[in-house]
């Protein structure tokens, strides 16, 4: 019904790429959410780039008076824990993010953890692409996932 609708979804931007496509459209809202930095991770952008380019987009959007809730990386599980000291790091970083004025940060990893600490592969996709030349996936969220942090953000929007 459009009720939750408060901007614009881009899936499978890089920090680069969104930086660009802030600096040429509009805005369709003065609030949007914000998770970025999974498809730097998979293409093995250095951290402190990304965290530089991310600062760089939150400067930016605070001159255009958005307010901004930043959703921290869940596991990646299609990078078998390749980066996952790196990407706790960011996910620190973006939680110190939360202390500006105009930023709220959602700790959402936790939601893809299974009590063990394993990574809860049912809220992930298996596979994209063509049915009949499967990929493996285990990156984007499925519909499971998608509704488990649907939710969380919401009350953080009322700022």
């Amino acid at each position: 019904n459009g009720t939750s609708r408060i901007g614009l979804c881009v899936s499978g931007q890089s920090t680069c790429q969104l930086s660009r496509r802030l600096k040429i459209y509009p805005y369709l809202s003065g609030q949007i959410i914000m998770m970025i930095g999974v498809s730097d991770c998979k293409k093995g952008t250095r951290i402190s780039t990304i965290k530089t380019r991310l600062i760089s987009i939150i400067r930016f959007l605070e001159k255009k008076g958005v307010v901004m809730v930043l959703l921290t990386l869940p596991p990646i599980p299609i990078l078998r824990g390749e980066r996952e000291e790196e990407i706790l790091d960011y996910n620190k970083f973006i939680l110190r993010l939360g202390e500006r004025p105009t930023v709220r940060a959602v700790n959402i990893r936790h939601l893809f953890k299974n009590p063990d600490g394993t990574n809860n592969l049912d809220l992930f996709e298996r596979d994209f692409g063509n049915p009949l030349k499967k990929q493996l996936d285990l990156d984007h969220w499925n519909k499971r996932g998608i509704c488990k942090v649907e939710e969380v953000p919401r009350h953080y929007l009322s700022i």
